[in-house]
């Protein structure tokens, strides 16, 4: 009797034909060794590609942290020229304010100095040491205040660089003179 397949279906048909296929005793070796190889290929290349996602992933969260780093080694660099700009603009405070002291303790020195009779219309710092001009009423009173600024404590040598008698209408004469106060050495 002959059957008939109306729902013929291809795929049981190359099932069988493939089930029926049969190498040549002298090519099974061959083919062992060539589908071991491609299974071992195979294999090797998912272990690669899942090394490869593994390294592309530990690239990508360190490549973060490194953005991370780089942002907060900027805003360090600024924080610390801030911190430059203000130890240099301490310093220059510090600078300043000591040699204001020096300045003052220099001009106390001076005003100590002045004894009765002599009047200072000039005290200003020069290449060489401080110009002093004034009067004094006399003689006496001047060579008083050259002894005073020679006897100080430290101020220095002061040279006697002008001195004139100056008339006035009404009164004595005055005695007007110009210094100059030299830094010790």
């Amino acid at each position: 009797m002959t059957r008939f397949d109306f729902l013929r279906d291809g795929l049981p048909d190359a099932v069988e034909g493939a089930l029926a296929f049969r190498l040549p005793r002298r090519l099974r070796t061959a083919a062992v060794a060539f589908a071991t190889a491609l299974c071992v290929l195979g294999a090797c290349a998912l272990f690669e590609k899942a090394r490869t996602n593994a390294a592309a992933a530990i690239e990508s969260s360190e490549r973060v942290r490194l953005d991370t780093a780089r942002e907060h080694l900027a805003a360090a660099n600024l924080e610390l020229d801030e911190v430059n700009e203000l130890l240099e603009t301490d310093r220059r405070l510090h600078a300043l304010r000591a040699s204001g002291t020096l300045a003052a303790m220099r001009l106390a020195r001076i005003g100590n100095a002045v004894p009765r009779g002599v009047w200072l219309s000039s005290v200003a710092p020069s290449a060489t040491g401080i110009d002093i001009e004034g009067e004094a009423v006399d003689v006496g009173a001047l060579n008083r205040i050259l002894s005073n600024l020679l006897d100080g404590d430290g101020a220095g040598h002061a040279h006697l660089l002008r001195m004139t008698r100056v008339a006035r209408a009404r009164g004595p004469a005055l005695v007007s003179f110009t210094l100059q106060l030299q830094a010790a050495p």
